[in-house]
């Protein structure tokens, strides 16, 4: 373990002064740094069970940056601080770092020190995005973006299946959390690299068409090998939708790869079977997803029977195990389960028990903005995979994923966009 960590470290390290000395020599390239590595490591796991790589790299491209701006070579800008993004944003991961110190004051757990410096960090990371004049690149080329660095992802990781299962004859399962993250964790990337795909397919010209294609291979390989619900659910809305979005010829040849790649023509009944179970979780949710829908129950019960200061400011950072477990709703739901799935729960009920109904409300008034500005910006195609980005919390605990905060903090699919100030004349807008 020791001789991991440490080779950990160097290789971390050397990954973090090559993207360092390329955004000191070229800030101009920070948004496809940003986007490519927080893609490519996000599900990766270091050392000891955490997924810290993201997190890591993000100090190296805040420093590169502000020594850019040292050196003169980046401007800035102050009009955006009139946005309602940037006021929405700022306030909300203000109150995200000033509660985290509190936590790590009354708890007196150092620990909780890692969520300080990642809302710290996303705090300066938003603030350098918003106000400084580094090139903001439009949903074509973050869609490309995220084809490339998201093809890279999904093809190691299925290289990593290959290796687990074909190469060393075991279980990918055995190693989660090893030397990758739980497939529901590290695959919620997909729900940006899937209508990216789509995007690059209708858009980008005939030259650059296969990336697309090539990112929904990927995609399809994942969902199969790893045997991903959600990415398979998500890979059928985006099939229905090519129907009307892309050409006949294109759509009818995702479909296929879909079929044959992601359900196999074996079984396509009980695939379709296992979708109409997941869709109707919420009223009648099968034995292996009660957990997690009485996690969103508890999570509300723990809200309205704690105190006044609970309810509203939540109960303290990384608090929601300790209190899910002391939850008696949480506790009667059967026999089929063990000691740890009372406290495994999602990054829905973890943030609504932490952060309390503040921290609720702050990020549903950013969710419908971004939704606002999507639509606006007649980016049709993307809303309905920003909603299953956030239905993808009542699934998996993401809350330490960096794009998670770009999806939620940065509207990754709207960026020009948001940074033009109310009242003005957006240009160069183009429906998607």
């Amino acid at each position: 373990m020791l001789l991991r960590i440490i080779i950990e470290i160097i290789v971390s390290s050397l990954i973090g002064l090559a993207v360092f000395s390329t955004l000191v020599r070229r800030p101009e390239r920070f948004w496809s740094i940003l986007i490519g590595t927080a893609i490519i490591t996000g599900g990766l796991i270091q050392g000891p069970g955490y997924a810290l790589l993201d997190e890591f790299l993000m100090l190296f491209i805040i420093v590169a940056i502000i020594l850019a701006a040292l050196k003169k070579r980046i401007s800035w800008d102050s009009a955006n601080i009139r946005t309602a993004v940037f006021i929405i944003t700022t306030i909300l991961l203000g109150y995200l770092l000033i509660h985290s110190l509190f936590s790590v004051y009354i708890f007196n757990d150092i620990r909780l020190l890692r969520w300080t410096l990642l809302y710290s960090s996303l705090l300066i990371l938003f603030i350098i995005a918003q106000l400084s004049t580094l090139p903001k690149p439009d949903i074509l080329s973050v869609a490309k973006i995220i084809c490339v660095s998201g093809s890279i992802y999904l093809g190691l990781y299925a290289l990593h299946w290959i290796i687990m299962e074909k190469v060393l004859g075991l279980h990918w399962g055995d190693f989660q959390a090893i030397s990758w993250s739980g497939s529901t964790y590290a695959l919620y990337v997909c729900s940006a690299i899937i209508p990216s795909s789509v995007i690059v397919i209708k858009h980008q010209p005939r030259s650059q068409k296969y990336l697309g294609f090539i990112a929904f291979f990927c995609i399809c390989l994942a969902a199969n090998l790893y045997d991903s619900r959600m990415v398979i659910i998500s890979l059928l809305l985006a099939c229905i939708l090519s129907l009307f979005y892309l050409k006949k010829k294109h759509a009818i040849l995702l479909i296929t790869m879909y079929l044959l790649i992601s359900i196999g023509p074996m079984n396509i009944f009980s695939t379709f079977n296992m979708i109409l179970e997941s869709i109707l979780m919420p009223v009648s949710p099968r034995i292996s997803d009660r957990d997690r829908y009485d996690h969103a129950h508890a999570a509300m019960t723990a809200l309205k029977s704690g105190s006044l200061t609970q309810m509203v400011f939540g109960y303290g950072e990384d608090r929601h195990k300790k209190t899910l477990s002391t939850t008696a709703e949480l506790l009667k739901y059967g026999e089929n389960h063990h000691e740890k799935d009372i406290v495994r729960s999602c990054a829905f009920t973890a943030f609504v028990i932490n952060q309390g109904i503040i921290g609720l409300v702050l990020i549903c008034f950013l969710c419908i903005i971004n939704l606002y500005f999507l639509v606006s910006e007649q980016h049709y195609i993307v809303v309905p995979f920003y909603c299953l980005s956030l239905i993808w919390s009542m699934t998996t605990d993401y809350r330490d994923i960096i794009f998670v905060y770009l999806m939620l903090f940065f509207g990754i699919f709207s960026i020009k966009r948001q940074l033009v100030i109310p009242g003005e004349v957006a240009l160069g807008s183009k429906q998607i």
